[in-house]
């Protein structure tokens, strides 16, 4: 294989992966980016035509919102984190069952 095909190939895999991002929406939905991020985010001090425009603009371009980026952001990450010993999987399955009937607090919903 030559360099040329090497390194073109190397160049590609370095491109980072286009994705959909509030600033396409802004520019779609004539806007700023803050009045997108407040519509997206449900602040009722948006116009509603403005708001309209903003959803529209959304579903044209496919927007969906980064959960990392809401987690940095927020200081929430929404991730449960668990430790089981071997022994406890080993002895009863019936702590699974109970996992997923656990009710969860309201903030985490």
């Amino acid at each position: 294989m030559s360099a040329a095909k090497v390194t073109s190939k190397k160049k590609q895999s370095n491109r980072r992966h286009s994705s959909v991002s509030i600033r396409d929406v802004a520019k779609r939905a004539g806007v700023s980016i803050a009045t997108v991020s407040r519509a997206v985010n449900g602040i009722t001090t948006v116009d509603a035509e403005l708001a309209k425009r903003v959803w529209k603009a959304v579903e044209e371009v496919g927007y969906v919102p980064n959960p990392q980026a809401r987690a940095l952001v927020s200081g929430r990450s929404r991730i449960l984190g668990l430790i089981v010993l071997k022994s406890q999987i080993l002895s009863s399955r019936s702590w699974c069952r109970s996992l997923r009937t656990w009710p969860l607090p309201k903030a985490m919903k």
